[in-house]
């Protein structure tokens, strides 16, 4: 028998919590990558655990929704640049992340296949029916523990069901045409308002809070409410603020503060916090409430050009930090690409997809349907999202103005 099956044996004969809180035989305690806390054949055993159920349209069977939202609070080792795993901790976590981590897994990949044939009937049923089955279900309702990593996940994933939404009007008119409309854009106000609560209380200005922004103006938009898309705006045009510009030396521009704390990963997280700002300037514009000021716009283009430089050169955050970046995060191909200088189009890419699928914006951002990278066209980033969702609200439209 090989490793990976007796793997998957063990897990289904045992309790999967039995795994999470002991660390078998070849698993270090601490860990820079933390795939390396799990052997081969452990995950896929995990998921294979997780409840799923037919959903009409869909091909294959998906995520049982969840209520709640789980996860343990911190998974790496205290101090310093919270850089180390604590694979312990690693296994516990990715355990009770499963359902909802999984569950948006499902969406994207259908988002994705709709996004290749957009008049696909069964696949606008089945993307629109995903979105219904967790609002039915209230998901992300509730934390069953670990508050802070729990709000994270929320905000993330809650931006990313709106941003689907948003992005195809062929889901929108589904949801009308089967009655669940009502049901799906009052989940979004209920986590919208939850999210809100969250960032106005939150301590953290790094780029948790920024993805707390994309969230709220995905999640404002769909719902239609000026709190939501005044707090996005605010947070924003803090994060435009933290982009450091001073320097005359531009080698020396472009930097986030907090996101440099985070030594080795560094570049990772620049480009983890650069994601929700760009998000936020799409979908800004998409409703013609374009959240870059002229003013502002040399920031966002220092931060820019510096992903780029480090997509070139690797060492450019090693030599600002002091750390050799992991691997993840200086492949040329997951950095931004600056393609041409008119207003329209600093444009993305290079491979930025592979990044963004990533972290839960795939298709959410990229729109699918533009020419290639550096011709006319390009991101959604930049450019009104082909499909968002109208703005009827008349206190919206003159917060936009």
């Amino acid at each position: 028998m090989t490793k990976t099956k007796l793997t998957i044996l063990l897990f289904m004969l045992f309790p999967v919590s039995v795994f999470a809180a002991t660390l078998p035989k070849g698993v270090p305690a601490t860990s820079a990558d933390s795939d390396k806390c799990f052997l081969a054949g452990e995950k896929d055993a995990l998921n294979s655990k997780v409840a799923r159920i037919s959903v009409t349209g869909c091909a294959a069977p998906v995520i049982k929704p969840v209520n709640y939202v789980d996860a343990a609070d911190e998974v790496y080792v205290p101090g310093g640049s919270y850089s180390i795993y604590d694979c312990a901790k690693v296994r516990e976590s990715a355990e009770k992340r499963l359902p909802t981590s999984l569950g948006l897994n499902d969406l994207l990949d259908n988002f994705k296949t709709l996004n290749a044939n957009p008049t696909d009937q069964a696949q606008i049923k089945c993307v629109t029916n995903i979105i219904h089955e967790w609002a039915k279900a209230d998901g992300y309702a509730v934390f069953k523990s670990g508050d802070l990593q729990c709000s994270h996940i929320r905000s993330w994933n809650m931006g990313a069901y709106a941003a689907v939404y948003l992005k195809s009007p062929a889901v929108q008119q589904m949801a009308k045409t089967l009655g669940k409309e009502a049901k799906i854009l009052s989940w979004f106000k209920g986590r919208g308002d939850d999210v809100l609560k969250n960032a106005n209380s939150m301590s953290h200005k790094n780029n948790h809070l920024f993805w707390r922004g994309f969230s709220l103006l995905t999640l404002g938009i769909a719902s239609e409410d000026l709190d939501m898309i005044k707090k996005s705006k605010s947070i924003f045009n803090f994060a435009i603020g933290e982009i450091q510009t001073s320097s005359t030396d531009q080698k020396d521009r472009g930097w986030l503060p907090e996101e440099l704390k985070r030594a080795n990963k560094a570049a990772h997280y620049h480009m983890f916090a650069a994601s929700p700002i760009l998000g936020m300037v799409g979908f800004s514009k998409a409703i013609s409430c374009n959240f870059l000021e002229s003013n502002q716009e040399a920031k966002l283009e220092a931060l820019i050009r510096k992903l780029a430089e480090a997509g070139q050169d690797p060492q450019v955050f090693k030599k600002k930090t002091g750390s050799t970046q992991d691997d993840e995060a200086i492949e040329p191909e997951r950095y931004l690409t600056l393609l041409g200088d008119d207003d329209q189009a600093r444009r993305m890419m290079k491979n930025i997809e592979d990044y963004l699928v990533k972290y839960r914006s795939y298709h959410l951002l990229q729109n699918k349907s533009a020419t290639a990278p550096g011709q006319q066209g390009g991101s959604v980033m930049y450019t009104p999202a082909p499909g968002t969702h109208s703005i009827s609200s008349t206190a919206i439209k003159n917060f936009c103005k």
